[in-house]
Formats: C-alpha cells, structure tokens, sequence
C-alpha cells in the first residue's frame, strides 16, 4: 500500500520515538518511492526536534468530560472541535441569550503566571480586530485557571471540505506527477485565488493592528453561508515583539526561520498562507 510523503516523514518520528537507531539512508531504503526527498529531509529534523516535542498527543474526545459552566457567563452545549490548542464548544453567553464559540486552550499554553497575564491583554487586543474576513472575538479571560476566548459561532464549512474538486490535469514533471499521484483532483486555481485575496487582506488589518496570527492552515480558514472567507482561531495570536507563548504553530505551515529558533513575522503569515492555497489547489 503506497504511502504519502507526510506519511513516511510521520512513520520515521514514530520510529524515532520507539527508539530505533536509524540512518536517513537506511530509513529511505524502506520507502523506495519517497527515497530522494526523504534524504532531503530526514537530516533537517533534527532541528524540528523542540517543535517536534510540542505536538500534541492524541486525545479521545469521550474521554474528557463536558463542563456545564465556564464561569457563570458561558453555558457550554457541545463539543465541535479539539485539537493540541484545545477544545472548541459550542456555547450559550447566558446574558445576551447568544449562541457562541468558546475556545479553552491547553493548560500547557499557559503553565506561568506571567503567560497567564500575557493571554489576557492579548485577547483584549483581539477582541478590537473588526474585519468581514476575521471571525470576530467578543470577549477573553481567565475562569478557574482557564483560559479562554468567545468568538463568532460560524455555520460553515473548513475551505478543505467547501471548495468543489475537478479532475487533475496531465503534469509533467516528476514533482507534478507524485503530486497528482495522491491529489487525483484539484481545486480551481481560480477559485482558491479569490478566497486567498480575502485571507490575505484579513491578515494585512490584523498585521497593521500588531496583531500575528501564527497558526494559518486550511482548517483555520471557515467559509460562511455567504461564501465569505473567514479567518479563525487566533489562539496562538501574540502582538508584535511580545513574549512567546510556550507553543509553536502548526508544524508543516510553520516558516523555516521559525522552525529555526527565530521570532515570528508578517512573514510567517504570509508563507503559512502560501502553503494553505497551495494544498487547496493540488490536494496534497
């Protein structure tokens, strides 16, 4: 059974973590198709080894339990999303008779006090951004040691899910073909381009606010019921020049002078970005 790139590069973590003393060279062996990149990458990971210890492990959702109350201002409903930042719910804000998003983030993203601090100014800060292509964040704070954001309850769709797929064109390079190999179909080029216009001018306010998303990926961009691109989950937000938070974004959009030890920039939005639209258009 053939394998994605992703899959083996997965496979030779997971090796690792098992402690298995393994050569790129020798790893490569076992993924004959993939061998070439493979010895691209491998000898790179070592410096992913700090981000590679922040990936989240993985939680089974009817494991955790569902709190009623998160303070005495959010009723929550339902769960409808989880991931290493946290746990997404659906929510009634009791006093304006709303229905909401509430995100509580991971314990780990907030481990000090001065952390703790940090996530509060900055959600007062994001809950100023006001943008038709940014979900928009009412309110943030701290209720019993979590920390947590309200935000727009958006009825939509992940773009992954909303684009339509069309067949794959005939390709001619190698790249092109591996890569048409596991897409089969692609998106239009035209229509990625005219959702990305609209992220991208999203994240321009947001820059010109202070404001860095460092988390841009397909499953952060919503498209509503207008057909609106909707920026979401600024939960690893930060100003420009403020203190890190303990977490990183998400490893394979994350920019190589970030991976390398460096601060983030407008820059590494931008090329976040840049990889999204080029997974929606090709698949892979």
């Amino acid at each position: 059974m053939s394998v994605t790139l992703d899959e083996a590069v997965e496979a030779f973590w997971e090796a690792q973590a098992r402690g298995e003393a393994l050569t790129p060279e020798a790893f490569a062996e076992r993924y004959p198709e993939w061998k070439q990149e493979l010895l691209e990458l491998l000898p790179l990971l070592p410096k992913l080894s700090q981000a590679a210890r922040t990936k989240p492990s993985k939680v089974v959702w009817a494991d955790l339990p569902l709190p009623s109350m998160l303070g005495t201002e959010f009723r929550l409903l339902r769960r409808i999303g989880q991931g290493g930042m946290g746990t997404v719910f659906e929510a009634e804000q009791c006093a304006l008779k709303r229905r909401v998003a509430v995100k509580i983030l991971a314990a780990s993203l907030a481990l000090e006090e001065e952390q703790r601090e940090q996530f509060a100014r900055e959600g007062t800060t994001l809950a100023r951004l006001h943008h038709p292509n940014i979900v928009q964040i009412y309110s943030a704070g701290i209720v019993e040691g979590n920390c947590f954001y309200a935000m727009e309850l958006v009825e939509g769709q992940e773009l992954t899910s909303a684009l339509p797929l069309g067949p794959c064109k005939a390709e001619k390079t190698r790249a092109e073909r591996r890569s048409c190999q596991h897409a089969k179909e692609r998106r239009s080029p035209e229509a990625v381009a005219t959702l990305g216009l609209q992220a991208a001018r999203a994240l321009a306010y947001a820059h010109r606010c202070g404001v860095l998303h460092c988390d841009i990926k397909p499953a952060n961009l919503l498209l509503n019921s207008a057909g609106e691109v909707l920026v979401s989950d600024f939960g690893l937000a930060r100003l420009r020049g403020a203190m890190a938070l303990t977490s990183g974004g998400t490893l394979r959009y994350m920019a190589p002078e970030w991976v390398e030890g460096g601060e983030p920039s407008p820059r590494t939005d931008l090329y976040a970005l840049g990889l999204t639209l080029y997974e929606l258009t090709v698949g892979h």
